[in-house]
């Protein structure tokens, strides 16, 4: 054990018995962790049953998306509220910037204002 407490979505303490009413240190908000959705209520066999069937995958992306994206609005919230600037870097999500940064080889020029108001809009 560590002895630093974890929460569900990358959230630590730093003490080692933390009243969790105060504000941990966000780690990170993953969208790749594996959120498991309930077994159906009707279920009656292990778990490890339920997820080899065919409904189980789609129930397991509903739910990684639901977490998602209630954990992304909890971050984005708890920032607005305690701090006077969120920066997001949303570059690569919103813009083709790989062909930018292979074209400057990754040196900080990539990265200037004239170069990144270059990049084509993603399709």
């Amino acid at each position: 054990q560590t002895g630093i407490p974890v929460g569900g979505v990358d959230f630590i303490w730093e003490a080692a018995d933390a009243d969790v009413k105060t504000t941990p240190y966000t780690l990170e908000v993953s969208p790749t962790s594996d959120i498991n959705p309930p077994a159906p209520a009707s279920w009656h066999k292990t778990y490890k049953e339920f997820k080899k069937t065919k409904g189980y995958r789609r129930a397991f992306l509903q739910v990684r998306r639901l977490w998602t994206d209630l954990m992304t609005l909890a971050v984005i919230d708890k920032y607005r509220r305690e701090r006077k600037d969120l920066f997001v870097d949303i570059d690569n999500v919103v813009a083709l910037s790989m062909e930018r940064v292979r074209r400057c080889k990754g040196s900080k020029k990539a990265y200037t204002a004239a170069e990144v108001a270059q990049d084509k809009p993603v399709p």
